[in-house]
C-alpha cells in the first residue's frame, strides 16, 4: 500500500479481534430495485488485484515466544469461544507451550492490511493469535476467530471445497508479523494439515477516493417514496477482481435476513472502505476457498451500502454467511465491530431500508417468524435475526443485536401497504373441479388483483378486491374462464398484485405461482393445441 493510506491510518486504534460473523444489504423500500451508481467523478472504477504473502505455519519457535509479550486474558477467552473453554484454556497459561502447535518468530514482511490463517479440513478447536508491527511499533496479541458457522452450507459444492480457517483481521498497514496457534482443551491433536498465514495488501488506488461518493437523493415528498430509491454501490466501485471469483452464482429463496458485523475498527475513513472490502474478498476466495465474498451486501458506518456477492442485488443469491441457512436467506455485514460499540444511525437506517425492500420482494413480514431447516433440524427464527440466533457465535455483536427490534419495526413501517406470505390451497387439480384458494396477511389498506394467465391463451380470468390487516386477502381462482366454462388442461400462472387503496402509493412486488390443470379422458385440448 502507499504511504498515503498509512498516514491516514497512523492515528487509528488497532482493530479488535474478529468474532465470527457475516450479512446483508441495500437501502430500499417496498418497490424499486436499488439505484446502481457509477463513480462520482475522478477515475473510472477498475478491477484491483490484491496481492498476498503466504507463510506456511510449521513447528514452534519456543525462543521467539519466550521473548514475546503475554497474551491478554480477554484475547485468550475470546479465542476459546466460550466461558467454560476460556477458563480451562486460561488455566494452561500462555507460557505453557504444551498445547502450542505452531508459532513463528517476529517476521519482516511486505506491507499488508489483512491477516488470516487457513488450513485443510474443518477444525474450530484452535486458538489463533497474531500481533503485527505498524509505523507505531508492535501491537498486542489479538485473537482471530475460528468460526465454522461462518461459511458455505456444508452440503453445497462450495462447502465441500472450502478450507477451514479464521475470519480475516483488518489491521493498520503493517510490515512484520508474529503468529501463535494453540490447540484448545478437548480439541484435536496437533496442527492441521496445510496451515498457512496469509498477509494481504488490498492496494490503495486513486479511484478509492471517489468510489463511494453517493449523490444526494432528491426530496421525494414522503419517507416511503425516498426509501423506494435507495443506492447500492457496485462491485466495480470497490474494485472487485472478477478473475478470482469461482463459477456462476447460485440462487435459493428469501425467507429471512441475517445481520452480521465484520469486526474491524470502527474508525475508518470513507475512502478506506473499498480496500477493506477487497481484503475480505481476497481472503474468502483464495484462502478459505469460497466462490466469492461471503456476504450478500456490506454497509459502512456512513450508511453506504455496497454490493457483496456477485449475482444481482434483486436476486436471492446464495452466500456464505450463515452456515446451514444460506440458501434460505440473505445477509448484510456492518463494516465495524459492534461487540460494545453501537452502530451509527446511518447504518441502522440502511438496515431498515434494505430489509423493507429485500423482504418485501418476497412478501416476508420483517417482524414475523419463520421455520427453517439446516438439514438436521427445523427451528423458528425472527425474519430479521442476528447471526448468533442461528449459530454459536458472538456476531453481530451485543450492541447491534440489541438494535434488531428497532430494525424490524423500522423495516415493517417502510413496507407500507403490503401483503405477506401468500399461500395456495393447491397447485394442481383436475379439469372440471374447483381451483385453489389463496390467503395472505395484509399490512395497511390495499386494493389487490389476482390474474390467471396462459402462455397461449393470455389473461383468462381475474378477481379483485380490498383487504386490510383486519380483513386479509381471501380469494382464489375457481378454475373457470371469463365465459364461465372450465379452463382447459395445462399450465397457468397466477399473479397477485396490490396497491394502496388510493392507488397512488408504490405497489408491493407481484407474487406469482405456476399451477397445473390436469387433463381427463373427456377434457378438451389445451389452449396451445387449439391453435
Amino acid at each position: 500500500m502507499t504511504r498515503t493510506l498509512t498516514a491516514r491510518l497512523r492515528s487509528r486504534a488497532r482493530t479488535l479481534p474478529q468474532r465470527a460473523c457475516a450479512v446483508a444489504v441495500a437501502a430500499v423500500s417496498a418497490v424499486g430495485a436499488p439505484v446502481v451508481l457509477t463513480a462520482g467523478g475522478g477515475e473510472a472504477p477498475a478491477p484491483v488485484a490484491a496481492s498476498a504473502e503466504t507463510i506456511p505455519l510449521r513447528g514452534v519457535d519456543r525462543a521467539a515466544l519466550a521473548d514475546a509479550p503475554s497474551i491478554p486474558a480477554a484475547e485468550r477467552a475470546s479465542a476459546a469461544g466460550s466461558a467454560s473453554a476460556g477458563t480451562r484454556f486460561e488455566q494452561v497459561g500462555d507460557r505453557d507451550l504444551s498445547r502450542t502447535v505452531a508459532a513463528t518468530d517476529e517476521r519482516a514482511t511486505e506491507p499488508f492490511r489483512v491477516v488470516g490463517v487457513s488450513w485443510r479440513g474443518h477444525r474450530d478447536d484452535l486458538a489463533v493469535f497474531v500481533r503485527t508491527r505498524s509505523e507505531s511499533g508492535w501491537g498486542r496479541w489479538e485473537a482471530l476467530t475460528t468460526d465454522a458457522d461462518h461459511g458455505p452450507d456444508p452440503d453445497s459444492a462450495e462447502g465441500a471445497r472450502a478450507r477451514g480457517g479464521t475470519d480475516p483481521l483488518i489491521v493498520d498497514e503493517s510490515t512484520a508479523v508474529q503468529v501463535r496457534v494453540d490447540d484448545l482443551p478437548g480439541g484435536g491433536v496437533g496442527a492441521p494439515a496445510g496451515m498457512r498465514l496469509s498477509l494481504i495488501d488490498p492496494k490503495d488506488v486513486p479511484a478509492d477516493d471517489d468510489a463511494g461518493r453517493v449523490p444526494t437523493a432528491p426530496a421525494l415528498g414522503s419517507a416511503q417514496a425516498a426509501a423506494a430509491r435507495p443506492t447500492a454501490l457496485t462491485r466495480a466501485q470497490w474494485g472487485a477482481d472478477e478473475s478470482i471469483r469461482r463459477g456462476e452464482p447460485e440462487y435459493g429463496t428469501i425467507r429471512a435476513g441475517f445481520v452480521h458485523h465484520t469486526v474491524n475498527s470502527n474508525g475508518y475513513a470513507k475512502d478506506d472502505v473499498p480496500a477493506l472490502i477487497r481484503g475480505i474478498y481476497r481472503f474468502h476466495v483464495l484462502d478459505r476457498g469460497w466462490n466469492d465474498i461471503g456476504y450478500n451486501f456490506l454497509v459502512d458506518r456512513f450508511g453506504r451500502i455496497w454490493e457483496g456477492r456477485y449475482g444481482g442485488v434483486t436476486q436471492p443469491v446464495i452466500g456464505a454467511h450463515t452456515h446451514g441457512y444460506n440458501s434460505q436467506s440473505f445477509a448484510m455485514a456492518s463494516i465495524g465491530d459492534h461487540t460494545t460499540s453501537s452502530p451509527s444511525n446511518a447504518t441502522l437506517l440502511a438496515y431498515k431500508r434494505l430489509y423493507a425492500w429485500k423482504l418485501g420482494l418476497h412478501h416476508v413480514d420483517p417482524a414475523g417468524r419463520v421455520a427453517m431447516s439446516d438439514g438436521a433440524a427445523t427451528r423458528w427464527f425472527s425474519t430479521i435475526s442476528g447471526h448468533r440466533d442461528a449459530n454459536q457465535t458472538g456476531c453481530p455483536g451485543a450492541a447491534l443485536q440489541r438494535r434488531l427490534p428497532e430494525i424490524r419495526s423500522g423495516a415493517r413501517y417502510r413496507q407500507k401497504a403490503m401483503f405477506w406470505t401468500p399461500s395456495l390451497t393447491a397447485s394442481r387439480w383436475t379439469y372440471g373441479t374447483l381451483g385453489p384458494r389463496l390467503n395472505a396477511k395484509v399490512q395497511g389498506y390495499i386494493r389487490y388483483r389476482l390474474e390467471a394467465t396462459h402462455p397461449c391463451g393470455g389473461l383468462v380470468r381475474y378477481t379483485s378486491g380490498y383487504a386490510s390487516a383486519a380483513n386479509p386477502i381471501r380469494t382464489g381462482w375457481t378454475g373457470r374462464l371469463f365465459d364461465g366454462s372450465w379452463a382447459p388442461p395445462g399450465y397457468y400462472t397466477l399473479r397477485l398484485t396490490a396497491v394502496d387503496r388510493t392507488g397512488k402509493s408504490p405497489a408491493p412486488a407481484a407474487w406469482t405461482r405456476r399451477v397445473w390443470v390436469r387433463s381427463t379422458p373427456t377434457s378438451p385440448p389445451s389452449f396451445c393445441e387449439q391453435q
